[in-house]
């Protein structure tokens, strides 16, 4: 199939797209299409605006922090269990990261605009997407720390783990100079770590494509930081999705029709808010000025001294 084809068939082969699947069903459904894209592939630039979220089945996509230079390191990997272009969850059309196909094979794909309809009409499915977010923050995190203070072999063997666990297969289709580009080193250093995988028995690679032969011993040489984000993703795919209302996730609710429809039937209850809430407002800055007034007379301060002070001064207070 040619790069970028449309492929007709059942909404199958992505975890979150299955869950979204399962809330609306046929209308959602009946709008979404199977591509294929080759590895290399960009789905999308820094700050460019996103007609498409994807879904990927069979491929890798990985989030790319692009340098000025032109180099650039993966902060994210995306495969089976997420979609690419969350930002248009948040209230954003872009994000300052490259989406690039690392791993060529099927996605799903569904119009921007489709996808903030249905958020609309179904509040539920946006605690699913803000949960997978969560998850994307944290292995962003965790690999830029993961980045700076671990050896390559360790962030080598974490990487192919975490490929692992978003395919549904046991065989990557990447070859060394890719996975150097990912994790932003030299390729004789990714070569370097394969060869001290492979003569540990740990995986086998020919030809751009690599075997894990022993998964518990590549997990044992694998920093904490692969064990940290599977242990997170876990915890969120548990926690169950509210089907009914979902309401702000900070604060209270401001409902501004609800409040002026309050209004219109109590006209004095507002006008007895307002005044509590002017009286609330006087009282707090009366304790604030009694607290420092209570401060003064104890004696409780900060200060920070000068240290340009004239000659006589520094004289004075030396020989004081």
């Amino acid at each position: 199939m040619a790069a970028g084809a449309v492929r007709e068939g059942p909404v199958t082969g992505n975890d979150l797209l299955g869950e979204i699947a399962a809330m609306i069903g046929p209308p959602l459904l009946a709008q979404v299409e199977r591509v294929r894209f080759k590895a290399g592939h960009i789905l999308h630039d820094p700050d460019e605006v996103m007609p498409y979220v994807y879904f990927p089945v069979d491929c890798l996509v990985s989030l790319l922090h692009v340098m000025e230079s032109g180099d650039f390191a993966e902060s994210a990997l995306v495969g089976n269990d997420g979609v690419v272009g969350v930002a248009l969850v948040m209230g954003g059309e872009s994000m300052p990261l490259r989406a690039q196909v690392h791993m060529g094979g099927d996605l799903w794909r569904l119009r921007s605009d489709v996808l903030r309809r249905s958020l609309g009409e179904v509040p539920a499915l946006q605690q699913v997407f803000l949960r997978y977010a969560q998850k994307l923050l944290t292995q962003m995190g965790q690999l830029a720390a993961c980045n700076r203070h671990h050896a390559l072999d360790q962030q080598f063997s974490r990487r192919l783990l975490m490929s692992l666990d978003r395919l549904p297969g046991q065989e990557l289709r990447m070859t060394h100079e890719s996975v150097a580009q990912m994790l932003g080193v030299r390729r004789e250093s990714v070569t370097l770590a394969a060869n001290k995988l492979h003569k540990a028995g740990l995986i086998r690679y020919s030809r751009g494509l690599i075997q894990v032969l022993d998964r518990g011993g590549l997990e044992d040489m694998a920093c904490e930081c692969y064990a940290m984000v599977g242990r997170e993703t876990r915890r969120l795919s548990r926690q169950p999705v509210a089907r009914g209302v979902v309401g702000p996730f900070v604060g209270p609710r401001t409902d501004a029709h609800a409040t002026t429809r309050h209004a219109a039937v109590h006209p004095d209850a507002e006008v007895a808010a307002n005044a509590a809430g002017s009286a609330l407002d006087r009282r707090s800055g009366c304790d604030r000025r009694d607290l420092q007034s209570e401060r003064r007379r104890h004696g409780i301060a900060i200060s920070f001294p000068d240290r340009r002070l004239a000659p006589d001064r520094r004289k004075s207070n030396h020989e004081s």
